[in-house]
């Protein structure tokens, strides 16, 4: 019951431009603590003599960021050796701001802001039956971690760089 949690999020598509395709979403989020008066303390304040309570009222719930939104165009284009078949290639790119990601949000776990882009470049037959692409994600190589406190850390997805095979029988 102390937790308030407001937003507004957007999706969509574009398909306007001849064998272009472009989907992209973005979301605002406002998620507080209306009523948390009795809050661990964050390890750094755990000093002797400090409060082993605070009052977390007003502040973000932890994993919380205001702002996330992608965009991700694709291009196909048909390719008319060896039958029905076509060129594809996409990206999307997704940003999320700030956030605390430590349950007592301690500053320890503060995670900036951060853009994130993954690529796919490939050949395959319209009717799905065969497709051969090249693969990255995490292109940049993105060294954001996802989540962190005083003690743990968990890095960021590294980049993964591969070839993928699909088909239907």
């Amino acid at each position: 019951p102390g937790v308030r949690i407001l937003g507004v999020e957007l999706d969509g598509a574009l398909n306007a431009i001849k064998y272009t395709s472009i989907r992209f979403s973005g979301a605002y989020t406002d998620a507080i603590y209306t009523d948390f008066k009795n809050k661990p303390n964050a390890v750094e304040d755990n000093f002797t003599g400090a409060p082993a309570y605070v009052d977390a009222t007003g502040k973000t719930l932890p994993g919380a960021a205001k702002f996330t939104a992608n965009i991700s165009p694709e291009f196909r284009y048909p390719v008319n050796y060896f039958g029905r078949n076509e060129f594809h290639t996409s990206f999307t790119e997704t940003f999320t701001s700030k956030y605390n990601s430590d349950a007592n949000l301690s500053d320890y776990g503060n995670i900036r802001a951060h853009v994130n882009t993954d690529f796919a470049i490939g050949i395959g037959r319209k009717d799905g039956l065969f497709d051969a692409s090249f693969i990255a994600k995490n292109l940049f190589d993105n060294q954001t971690h996802v989540a962190q406190t005083w003690n743990t850390y968990q890095p960021a997805f590294p980049r993964w760089v591969g070839v993928q095979f699909s088909g239907k029988f």
